[in-house]
């Protein structure tokens, strides 16, 4: 496709015209980078038109992105030719350049010894030398001039000026004019009604993916071992970015993603893994590294992740449930999609939170993180990849079916054993399971002794397993995907576990808590409120009881008082959850106990003032929220 836009823009500078050429294409095709980095190229020796073989043309690519009338053009063509104004007078002073800028031939003021303003100490002195030896106006010929982001200029510069513009530019001295933009971007109808006088032919900018991407590492500023890096793995990006058939690659979705990438390998190449077990497989972590981040890159171009809203990318137990249930139990993950477009097999995905905080966050790449996370995901132990997980990871593969036969079996029986040996975390038993009788039981096994076996291994290890909140959910029987017997029993056993794994950890937190609440109430409340909305998304006062809450009550100080007050208030009264029964059980209870102390004897103090306060919201709380407010919620 290049070549033909190529053969038409030469053709443009060779011959005599008075039109101008559109280069239209949409946002992020790689129309600018094309102009720049290789048509400029080759229209840097082209002769100009009645130059007597003499003159060449002078490129220039000036963006209208913001412009607001031609004097705003012509500013910026002048500091492309005259940088230096930019860089040492432009911010201060070029106000007082203006009328010379848009008027005086200035290349008459260069000398060997360079800008003339070097002979004078003061600005405003070497404005008037210049304006006193500006004898005849600027002249624009002889240009290949580039005006790009047509559709990004301000909207007080009407299309009509701007075109009268660049006729007055291809009418006169061998002025070329190609006008960058995407078209359909652009709304105004004066637009379409002038452009046939000015623009001599609108060509369609498209890129093969191959082309995009060789003229990009071609002019990437890079290592030569990066490059090489790339061109051996061109076909991951060929298979990602030209997916579903689509033809126009995103130049800058793909020059971002080898940019972010650039960067991991170039600090791990430079600092490397610091594990001999993560040398050993470094080219297949460089592919997974790649991957992950292409993905990230255009999902986040897309508008589909942010740095908040990770979806469920996070939630490997997916890809755990997808293998034992069938990936299509999990088809509305986001996660499966994404490993579906990006990573294409299941057992290689990973999150990196190292690298999805570079790309949605604009962070640099933080190397112990990443660090960190390789040495999860591979499962490094003192530096060593332990053998069951080196099995595991084998089996697992997608493409499993090209190992010998021999070697297949040897791998299974050793997973087997690995197994038995509680080498494997109690959720990934039932994946294992799954890997021991897929594919007809290779290993002639009885899946009810080996099912019972593993519950047994389990069990044993049940004091190590975390509780995971999403288990039961991901685990909930799908009629589409049955389950063997065998395979229900021993998630069964696992969701138990799991369960009494949260009983655990809640009354841990619970003492813990209440430690806190008799010691140090802000801490408690920092530490109730993080706890509780992560596990149930509002207040709780489960574990606690009405004596416990009043006792206490009793013991702190006045403004921890107040804090406990306000922290009823704002966190049921003022909330939309209903009381739970064992919650009106403890209101109840507490508002009983204060009740009695307000009706008795007490002095006349903030105390007192407090406990009252106490009371009043207790009262508001029953109130809205008793016994008849359960009752209507479980009638409706």
């Amino acid at each position: 496709m290049t070549n033909r836009i190529e053969n038409v823009l030469l053709n443009y500078l060779q011959t005599e015209t008075n039109h101008a050429i559109l280069l239209r294409g949409e946002w992020g095709s790689g129309k600018t980078h094309y102009i720049k980095n290789t048509f400029f190229e080759l229209a840097k020796d082209i002769k100009t038109i009645e130059s007597g073989a003499t003159k060449r043309y002078r490129p220039l690519l000036i963006s209208l992105y913001g412009a607001k009338s031609i004097d705003d053009i012509k500013d910026r063509i002048w500091l492309k030719l005259y940088p230096i104004l930019e860089n040492k007078h432009a911010s201060n002073a070029l106000s007082l350049f203006n009328f010379i800028i848009k008027s005086s031939d200035i290349s008459k003021l260069i000398t060997k010894e360079g800008f003339v303003d070097r002979l004078f100490e003061n600005f405003e002195k070497a404005a008037k030398e210049i304006n006193k030896k500006a004898k005849e106006n600027f002249k624009y010929d002889n240009f290949l001039l580039c005006l790009d982001d047509l559709e990004r200029r301000n909207e007080e510069f009407t299309v009509d000026q701007l075109l009268g513009f660049v006729n007055s530019l291809v009418e006169h001295d061998n002025n070329k004019v190609i006008l960058i933009a995407n078209e359909e971007k652009i709304n105004e109808e004066k637009f379409k009604e002038i452009k046939e006088k000015t623009i001599g032919y609108t060509l369609h900018f498209e890129q093969g993916f191959q082309q995009v991407f060789e003229n990009f590492v071609k002019s990437y500023d890079t290592t030569d071992g990066f490059k090489l890096f790339l061109k051996e793995h061109n076909t991951i990006f060929n298979d990602i970015f030209t997916k579903d058939g689509q033809s126009n690659v995103n130049y800058r979705t793909l020059k971002n993603a080898i940019s972010v990438f650039g960067q991991i390998y170039h600090i791990i190449t430079t600092k490397g893994f610091k594990s001999k077990a993560l040398e050993k497989i470094k080219e297949t972590i460089f592919l997974d590294l790649l991957k992950f981040t292409i993905g990230i890159c255009i999902e986040f171009r897309k508008g589909n992740v942010s740095y908040n809203d990770k979806k469920d990318l996070e939630n490997h137990d997916i890809v755990i449930f997808a293998q034992i249930l069938g990936k299509e139990s999990q088809k509305d993950s986001y996660l499966m999609n994404f490993i579906d477009n990006y990573i294409k097999n299941d057992n290689k995905y990973h999150f990196y939170k190292s690298i999805y905080e570079v790309v949605t966050g604009g962070c640099i790449v933080d190397i112990e993180l990443l660090r960190s996370e390789l040495r999860k995901n591979h499962h490094v132990v003192e530096g060593e990849i332990p053998i069951q997980y080196s099995v595991y990871n084998k089996i697992l593969e997608h493409d499993y079916l090209k190992i010998p036969d021999e070697e297949f079996k040897t791998l299974l029986q050793d997973l087997k054993k690995y197994a038995l040996q509680g080498k494997f975390l109690i959720t990934e038993y039932p994946t294992v399971l799954y890997a021991l009788f897929r594919d007809d039981n290779l290993l002639n096994l009885s899946e009810r002794g080996i099912t019972n076996q593993f519950i047994k291994v389990i069990q044993d290890k049940r004091s190590e397993h975390k509780h995971h909140p999403l288990l039961a959910k991901h685990y909930s029987p799908d009629p589409n995907y049955p389950l063997s017997k065998f395979q229900q029993k021993l998630i069964a056993t696992i969701l138990k576990i799991n369960e009494d794994a949260k009983k655990l950890e809640f009354d841990g937190k619970i003492t813990d808590l209440k430690q806190l609440f008799s010691t140090d109430f802000t801490a408690f409340f920092q530490q109730f409120l993080a706890y509780h909305y992560q596990h149930t998304g509002h207040f709780s006062l489960e574990g606690f009881s009405g004596n416990f809450l009043y006792s206490t009550f009793l013991n702190l100080t006045n403004k921890d008082k107040l804090d406990f007050v306000n922290m009823l208030y704002f966190g049921f009264l003022d909330s939309l959850f209903s009381l739970k029964c064992y919650e009106l059980d403890i209101f109840e209870d507490l508002k009983k106990k204060v009740d009695k102390k307000v009706a008795g004897k007490n002095p006349k103090n903030n105390s007192t003032t407090l406990l009252k306060k106490l009371q009043e919201v207790l009262d508001k709380i029953l109130q809205k929220k008793g016994r008849q407010s359960i009752t209507q919620n479980v009638q409706v």
